[in-house]
């Protein structure tokens, strides 16, 4: 195959491909002056807060922090284990902060779970999310926290 054709061929399948499998992955590295929220500041960001974030496969998922650590999340499950589905999901989840100020979230989806503790960082107006604290090339997440 020449590599005019092969070219093209590469190009058609990147732009076939679904939007959330070809995002491309950001690090801490590529964040401008990121400052980690200390648990004091977590609380006062995340308590009471509407979340929103998306996922590595593209689902876009949502809750609000109750004062008691509860909520309902949703999820438009666009990007379901890698692969798009047609219904949304909804499931319980519970959150706090741990000794080590991290953001902690279980959540009881209908077919599966998740629990995770992650590093809550801020950049320019903007809040990130990592499972590393001093890592550059730790993959940052963006999460949106809003009241």
């Amino acid at each position: 195959m020449t590599t005019a054709k092969t070219s093209i061929l590469v190009l058609c399948t990147f732009l076939l491909q679904p939007a959330g499998v070809i995002a491309q992955e950001m690090t801490m590295a590529d964040l401008k002056d990121p400052q980690k929220l200390t648990g004091d500041e977590l609380r006062q960001v995340l308590t009471g807060a509407k979340v929103a974030s998306k996922t590595r496969h593209g689902s876009s998922r949502f809750w609000t922090n109750n004062a008691d650590g509860k909520f309902t999340a949703s999820s438009d499950s666009q990007g379901y284990q890698g692969r798009p589905t047609t219904q949304g999901t909804t499931g319980a989840g519970t959150w706090h902060i741990s000794p080590i100020d991290q953001y902690c979230v279980t959540i009881e989806w209908r077919t599966t779970a998740e629990n995770w503790c992650v590093f809550v960082f801020k950049s320019g107006d903007k809040f990130y999310v990592s499972s590393k604290q001093n890592d550059p090339s730790a993959r940052a997440v963006e999460f949106s926290f809003s009241k």
